[in-house]
């Protein structure tokens, strides 16, 4: 109730500073929650990049044993 007795005292002010945290902190929320799924979603530049010199070198060693990506060659 002590939340309820500094509303009315304080006014239109403190309710509006308590809607602002409580968005601020949704937001973030919806952020953290946004960049876990790109992350899982989107490969960066350089892991694509990655991924196309793998690739090249697996068609370059197409005679060589496979070394299912142990590093072994």
């Amino acid at each position: 109730m002590h939340a309820l007795s500094s509303i009315r005292e304080d006014g239109p002010a403190c309710v509006s500073s308590i809607i602002e945290k409580n968005l601020e902190q949704r937001l973030r929320a919806v952020n953290e929650e946004l960049q876990k799924g790109m992350k899982d979603r989107y490969v960066t530049h350089a892991e694509r990049r990655g991924s196309a010199l793998y690739k090249k070198e697996r068609r370059e060693n197409l005679t060589e044993e496979p070394n299912y990506g142990l590093g072994l060659n």
